[in-house]
């Protein structure tokens, strides 16, 4: 992938690091002493210090999980003689001895080298569980630290405890036999000398192994989600999880799980091979070779090695090779090996999901290009993903990456649509739950703890799949996220107008296609109101004009606040009528109040009084209108409303009613002199703006409904449907072509010279005024 298209990719990503284009798995030797110091164990692990209990109970799972014949996995968290205890156990084949733990306690080396090779592993931190000791040592306070932080139950009972020097980490290793019976005054804890009593409860007595750390007490994150993740991709282990009394069972849904081991020339580049050799370098060529597919059978190993010249006996080693002989044989093997296929890849599938209660399932194979140090090094690198989603009274994502949790959250990360909207946007109000599980034997990792994941080539696969499984199945086709995401849109589009939810949802159906329907419209209704809550969508620019508010209590808190508001207003107030010398008076009508703010500020600028009919006028609006007329003036209102019956009959029965009050109030014939004329909506713009998808069916009940069946047929607009632009426009063409601008103009260089002269005789009463009230506010 070239960098300028990692530059588009990184618009849909929040705060995470991008590799170069040659980025190799990153396998830094840690410093001895960051084991057992907090800084260095935020840099070896990742975490924050509130979050290495989760990290602890991660990989120490893990390993579990890794051995063979593993049955059941306890995990306990229980507060213990002032300090907090995390014991993990399992059943699985293979227990710890002294010499493995005296391996461990080398902090110098990581005790597995796995790391190394690309295969399909749970394994991610080669010194996690050294990561696990220093965790145990470090949270403590010096003067407080017990003397042993650790116990392994193995082939025996060992209790540990780290004795960290200048240069390195030294340790005590205390055995007790397995029996509880020995040794038992070393089970009391205090705080200068204490020790491990892991507690184990009966029910786990005849576990293989358990390991037990004692930490202080400290605010902690639970890692219920985490062991959750677990428990569904290892559906062949029960997994008990105890936390201060609160006791969870995970139990098991399926066989054994098959995790293939061997690994494929084909997910290294030149570079990682060469690396690999040097890792193993102390193993015989033979060996090394049969670890990879297609190798396994040694006499065709041995084939290989001839082929690329190399004549080696069983106890050759590869420290012996040189770096022309490791080229060349990494050329035989890929030459002679098949790629990799991506469904050959071990996943968990669809049946097996089903099963667990699984709504949807969506299974992706792919691979991505991992570039070498030269372009024809390159390798493809396959990868399936599966997603599941799930009931829930809470939505949440569980990731995990080749069968087990993520605790790095690689893909929460992940913006869907907008940069406001995470993965888990997208779910959290859904009410599910929905897993990602990453199977890929090849992963890159960003930092020295292994938990900023290279996630770029697997971003857009995680949308598709993140979207197909947590889609909420509607008639309309449009998830909830993307109607936020239109709304925006249309925001933007017109940054100074606010709107009402009807506007919006005809801007959906005319410029997305969104179903003109009752149900469509309750429902963006319904999304546009969590949106808001959530910060998603501005709630200042959506406005409710149905419910009006009253406010009595004046903002100012200080005298001089209402001074300065007060003198404003008069200078600002003061204002002349625009058309008294006009030769026609105007008024704007229109039928439906959520838009009269719309067009409220042309009427305002052209000084037009603007009236809300809401349906048809009530008889005070026509009276008072009346009155308000000027006699002998040709009276113009522009009218807006709906393209249904309704709507036309609004507008001639607004102008019937208006010429009989003026009768009425002025006793002369008012037939002549009132105009009512549509501004819109009128069947020309129906056509002139395309507006034939956004109909609504007519109601038959509904006035005039034959008359206007035979004109228009069966088919009704609203106002809303044109655009708020549109609206202002028709406006304000319309009173602009009524105005005499000669007279227009006259009137305001009169007021301009008026409000001039205010506001230089109010100056000086407003500065004589301000220095009275300020003595009176001294005085108290």
């Amino acid at each position: 992938m070239e960098i300028n298209l990692y530059k588009k990719i990184i618009k849909i990503f929040m705060s995470i690091s991008i590799p170069d284009s040659n980025s190799k798995d990153i396998r830094q030797r840690p410093r001895v002493l960051d084991f057992v110091k907090l800084d260095g164990l935020k840099i070896l692990t990742g975490c924050v210090p509130k979050d290495f209990l989760k990290f602890m109970v991660k990989e120490l799972v893990d390993n579990a999980l890794d051995k063979e014949g593993i049955k059941t996995i306890t995990v306990e968290i229980r507060e213990e003689n002032g300090s907090l205890m995390l014991t993990v156990s399992d059943d699985g084949k293979g227990t710890f001895n002294r010499e493995v733990i005296e391996k461990v306690l080398d902090f110098t080396r990581a005790p597995s080298s796995k790391h190394g090779w690309k295969i399909v592993s749970r394994g991610r931190l080669g010194n996690a569980l050294q990561c696990c000791f220093g965790i145990s040592y470090a949270l403590w306070d010096d003067d407080k630290r017990p003397e042993y932080t650790v116990e392994i139950i193995g082939d025996k009972r060992y209790l540990i405890g780290l004795r960290p020097s200048n240069e390195n980490i030294n340790h005590v290793i205390k055995e007790v036999s397995r029996d509880r019976g020995e040794d038992d005054d070393n089970s009391n804890y205090n705080s200068g000398n204490g020790n491990i009593n892991s507690n184990i409860n009966n029910s786990n007595s005849n576990l293989t192994t358990s390991l037990s750390f004692r930490l202080p007490l400290y605010g902690y994150t639970p890692p219920f989600n985490m062991i959750e993740g677990i428990s569904k991709v290892n559906p062949h282990v029960n997994i008990i999880y105890k936390d201060k009394g609160k006791e969870y069972h995970f139990n098991a849904k399926r066989d054994a799980l098959q995790i293939d081991s061997e690994t494929s020339i084909h997910m290294y580049t030149l570079e990682d091979f060469k690396n690999l050799v040097n890792e193993c370098k102390d193993m015989t060529i033979i060996k090394f070779l049969t670890n990879f597919k297609g190798l396994k059978n040694r006499e065709y190993a041995r084939k290989i090695l001839n082929e690329a010249g190399i004549s080696a006996s069983d106890g050759q080693r590869l420290s012996e090779l040189s770096n022309e002989q490791i080229k060349e044989l990494y050329r035989v093997m890929s030459a002679k090996t098949k790629p990799i296929n991506p469904r050959r890849l071990p996943i968990l599938g669809e049946e097996y999901f089903k099963s667990i209660g699984a709504k949807e399932y969506k299974l992706i194979y792919s691979k991505y290009k991992k570039k070498g140090k030269h372009k024809e090094e390159g390798v493809d690198i396959p990868y399936a993903i599966e997603f599941a989603s799930f009931n829930s009274n809470k939505g949440i994502i569980h990731e995990c990456i080749n069968f087990t949790a993520s605790d790095g959250i690689p893909f929460t990360r992940y913006v869907y649509g907008d940069k406001n909207q995470t993965l888990h946007d997208v779910i959290r109000d859904k009410g599910i739950k929905v897993l990602i599980h990453l199977v890929c034997p090849n992963i890159i990792w960003l930092d020295q703890a292994k938990r900023e994941l290279n996630t770029i080539p697997f971003a857009d696969d995680i949308l598709k799949g993140v979207k197909a499984v947590s889609k909420q199945r509607y008639d309309s086709g449009f998830d909830d996220y993307e109607l936020v995401k239109y709304t925006k849109e249309i925001m933007e589009t017109y940054p100074n107008l606010k709107f009402t939810v009807r506007q919006i949802f005809y801007q959906l159906v005319s410029k997305h296609g969104y179903p003109n329907t009752k149900s469509a419209y309750n429902r963006l209704s319904n999304v546009l109101t969590k949106a808001r809550e959530d910060r998603l969508v501005d709630p200042e620019r959506i406005i409710d004009q149905s419910r009006p508010k009253y406010m009595h209590d004046p903002a100012y808190l200080t005298s001089k606040e209402s001074i300065d508001a007060w003198f404003d207003s008069i200078i600002n107030g003061f204002d002349l009528n625009r058309w008294d010398n006009q030769s026609v008076y105007v008024e704007c009508w229109i039928e439906k109040d959520a838009l009269a703010r719309v067009i409220k500020p042309v009427c305002e600028k052209y000084r037009v009084p603007l009236i809300v009919g809401r349906g048809y006028s009530s008889y005070t609006q026509i009276y008072e209108a009346a009155k308000r007329f000027p006699r002998g003036k040709k009276v113009v209102i522009l009218y807006l409303g709906d393209h249904d019956p309704t709507g036309l009959h609004i507008e001639e029965n607004l102008r019937d009613r208006l010429r009989k009050e003026a009768w009425n109030v002025f006793k002369i014939s008012a037939f002549l002199f009132i105009e009512v004329k549509r501004i819109a909506l009128t069947t020309e713009q129906i056509n002139r703006y395309n507006l034939h998808n956004l109909y609504s069916p007519m109601k038959k009940a509904s006035q005039k409904a034959e008359e206007y069946y035979r004109n228009f047929g069966d088919k009704v607009w609203e106002l809303d449907v044109l655009s708020p632009q549109v609206l202002i426009n028709l406006l304000e063409s319309a009173i602009k072509e009524l105005i005499d601008w000669d007279r227009w103009n006259a009137r305001e260089e009169e007021v301009k010279r008026y409000k001039e002269f205010i506001e230089r005789e109010l100056g000086v009463y407003k500065e004589t005024l301000s220095k009275k009230i300020e003595s009176i506010d001294n005085k108290g």
